[in-house]
């Protein structure tokens, strides 16, 4: 929310209601689809929605659950459609240590970017004198 960036969040049809923690409970931007039925997250609907809000971004940052199946799937089609990948190493996770491992390895091969959820917040303020600094600490 700092830093406006816009969240979607999804959930499949088959695994229950997301944590409140990923919802619009917490933050007024973001935008939920649920009863998705691919391991992708771009569905028609959020390929629809990333048109919409695409016009100045060319960069996706994921994270969630099944880093080796849905992260990469979504990794792949956002590839697809010309966007820099960045992956939430530290907020990515599979039901495996190994299976999130290997997901982690093939998603930096297919060309997206591992980093630190902290890593991405510092690569947006650039410095300390970002006016966002001290409201982000």
């Amino acid at each position: 929310e700092l830093f406006n960036i816009p969240v979607v969040a999804t959930g499949h049809a088959n695994f229950g209601p997301l944590d409140d923690t990923m919802t619009s409970k917490h933050y007024s931007g973001v935008t939920v689809f649920m009863d998705k039925h691919t391991y992708s997250m771009v569905d028609e609907r959020v390929d629809n929605h990333l048109r919409e809000i695409g016009e100045r971004r060319n960069q996706a940052v994921l994270y969630g659950g099944e880093t080796h199946i849905c992260i990469r799937q979504t990794c792949l089609d956002l590839l697809e459609r010309d966007y820099k990948v960045f992956i939430v190493v530290d907020a990515t996770t599979s039901m495996t240590a190994y299976d999130r491992n290997v997901g982690l390895q093939d998603l930096k091969d297919t060309g997206a970017r591992l980093a630190t959820l902290e890593s991405i917040a510092f690569d947006l303020l650039k410095s300390d004198q970002n006016p966002l600094f001290n409201d982000f600490l």
